[in-house]
């Protein structure tokens, strides 16, 4: 039996119609844009990324559209799916926009990173036999962006701010159950507190709370810090906004980690019960 045939029959094991509705979907829509992808031959293409990835079964997730990607035929055609070419971490690309190497007394790289990823774990310092404690990526990635805006704010649905009682602009702080008290514990009996305002739209689905990363810092410049004697204030600028991820469940097996996919690797960003409470 061919992997079409295994894909034909577990596609038919329900039809069109309950298969959206187990999505929570509208039917016209979903057809409406399955006739859309479908008219335009190798000339179109599924693209995804968190979104899809980052839940524990977030591997299965990105199998799918992109067995509906080669179900197109897109794969290496013009106007399909194609490599993606982008600046690299230094600066270089297409145009030579900048280039960081040229920086005078550049640092090098050493070490692990602290995803641990791109280096076998055996073949580390902290290998200690097997199974590891932490989850190792030696095939993986992750990339890092932060937005530039001069504060986020918790996303919610209005039909979700009128059933919880709350208005737009009003601070709420973010809990669940692996973080009831909704605060980063920042060590040395430090804690801060996820406490953002929230901001009320439309282009988020009930149900679903969001936040923008790259805000809500207490390090990188937003808090005191002194180095040999001499205190080095803190831009105040820095702490605004609320950062959320210390809300994710923690993973009740591996402890001190959050939930994952144990086939991709991905961390689990969008599997995570919370609670919003008014501050």
């Amino acid at each position: 039996m061919s992997g079409l045939q295994v894909l034909r029959d577990s596609a038919r094991e329900k039809t069109v119609a309950e298969w959206i509705e187990v999505c929570g979907l509208r039917e016209a829509d979903v057809l409406a844009i399955a006739r859309e992808l479908t008219s335009h031959g190798k000339a179109a293409a599924v693209d995804i990324h968190r979104g899809v990835a980052q839940h524990t079964n977030g591997f299965y997730n990105v199998l799918g559209w992109m067995t509906v990607n080669m179900l197109l035929g897109n794969f290496d055609a013009k106007g399909g799916m194609s490599k993606a070419t982008t600046y690299d971490t230094k600066g270089k690309g297409k145009g030579g926009l900048f280039d960081l190497t040229a920086h005078p007394g550049v640092p090098t790289p050493f070490g692990v990173s602290v995803i641990r990823h791109g280096v076998a774990y055996e073949k580390t310092t902290t290998f200690d036999g097997y199974p590891a404690k932490r989850n190792w990526y030696p095939l993986s990635s992750d990339v890092y962006e932060s937005a530039i805006q001069p504060e986020n704010g918790i996303l919610v649905n209005p039909i979700d701010a009128a059933r919880l009682g709350i208005a737009a602009g009003q601070l709420v702080k973010i809990v669940s159950a692996t973080n009831p008290s909704g605060e980063w514990p920042l060590g040395n009996g430090r804690t801060k507190p996820m406490v953002g305002s929230v901001v009320l739209t439309h282009t988020i689905r009930p149900g679903v709370v969001s936040f923008a990363l790259g805000f809500g810092h207490w390090a990188t410049g937003a808090s005191d810090i002194t180095v040999d004697g001499v205190t080095i204030k803190a831009e105040k600028r820095r702490q605004n906004g609320v950062h959320g991820n210390a809300a994710m469940w923690t993973d009740p097996v591996v402890k001190n980690t959050c939930m994952f996919d144990p086939v991709g690797g991905s961390v689990s960003f969008y599997d995570t019960w919370v609670g919003l409470v008014a501050v």
